[in-house]
């Protein structure tokens, strides 16, 4: 399937190969040796399981977090007495755009719009009950904006917050992999889990993190772009402008997904110049890929590694970050 944006092709199969799933399920050890030893990233398909006796490891959120209302999800499962008034951190955005919007340039494709910081229509962050947040953002039973004709709707993201340390009853329906304490420093790997919820179309923008990345997927789908540590020069870092970022120089400053799906220009192709000409190169190096996740599916992504996520539909993902 593919659109136009701007003239170009806007490809719905992407340019980049997928990372590989070589093993189903993958011990402790076999990870470490195979994959945080050499930094290689992995796809592991259905790691995580629903159910006890399963092959694979077993977390109740599998099966529990999920509660679909005519069709929809609402992630009832979540709530409880305790996770319902815990204040969370909630990234509030445009379909689509994710905390860099307002230090990107604008330009004539169309990727990016100068926005007022804390407006309707920019990016902000607020805190909020998490059963508020479910409501307004996942429920849709709360409008969320001062304009009545805001379209399209304004959508929020809980993004990287530790919800498992911070509400107990949900920490025990997702148990830390061993796979993050298996390698050369053991118990002393592990550094802090996160717990990413949004609807459809959230999108965390490319950037690296110093730590090894375990990334399970509980409810929904999510769409993950790799780049290898050398395409640093190739991808837009942050290199000051202010913003809601001030400076993030580990992070790019391209605010949308939509530049990483678009099919190279032809030769004769009378479009107006891509404002992002480098991508192209990072897409065809060696060790750039893709993933798509879906529940039960853990991916490793390397410290130094270069990575953005977008929901691809009502998502729940659980991250340890390890050393």
């Amino acid at each position: 399937m593919t659109t136009k944006l701007g003239g170009r092709i806007l490809s719905s199969s992407k340019a980049l190969p997928l990372i590989p799933c070589p093993k189903r399920s993958i011990g402790p050890r076999d990870f470490v040796e195979e994959y945080q030893l050499p930094s290689r990233p992995g796809l592991f398909q259905g790691l995580v399981r629903g159910k006890e006796g399963e092959q694979g490891t077993s977390w109740p959120a599998l099966r529990k977090w999920s509660k679909l209302v005519r069709g929809v999800e609402t992630l009832g499962g979540m709530r409880n007495p305790e996770s319902e008034r815990l204040m969370v951190p909630v990234e509030v955005s445009r379909p689509g755009r994710g905390y860099m919007e307002s230090s990107s340039p604008s330009n004539e494709e169309g990727f990016v719009r100068s926005k007022r910081k804390g407006s309707d229509q920019g990016w902000q962050r607020l805190e909020m009950p998490f059963g508020i947040f479910l409501d307004a953002f996942i429920q849709r039973e709360i409008a969320w904006s001062s304009s009545p004709s805001s379209s399209p709707p304004l959508i929020g993201y809980m993004a990287q917050f530790d919800l498992l340390s911070s509400c107990e009853s949900l920490s025990k329906d997702a148990p830390s992999l061993p796979h993050s304490k298996a390698g050369p420093r053991s118990d002393r790997e592990q550094w802090r889990s996160n717990v990413w919820i949004g609807p459809e179309d959230t999108f965390t923008p490319i950037h690296s993190d110093p730590y090894e990345n375990l990334l399970v997927q509980v409810v929904g789908s999510k769409r993950v772009h790799l780049f290898p540590p050398e395409a640093g020069h190739l991808i837009y870092l942050d290199r000051g402008g202010g913003g809601a970022s001030s400076l993030q120089p580990n992070t790019s400053i391209v605010p949308t997904e939509d530049p990483l799906l678009l099919l190279p220009p032809q030769p004769s192709s009378s479009s107006p110049l891509d404002p992002f000409p480098d991508l192209q190169e990072a897409l065809a190096l060696q060790g750039s890929r893709h993933a798509i996740l879906h529940p039960g599916d853990v991916l490793f992504i390397p410290r130094g590694w270069y990575h953005c996520v977008r929901s691809l539909s009502t998502s729940v993902s659980v991250n340890w970050w390890f050393r």
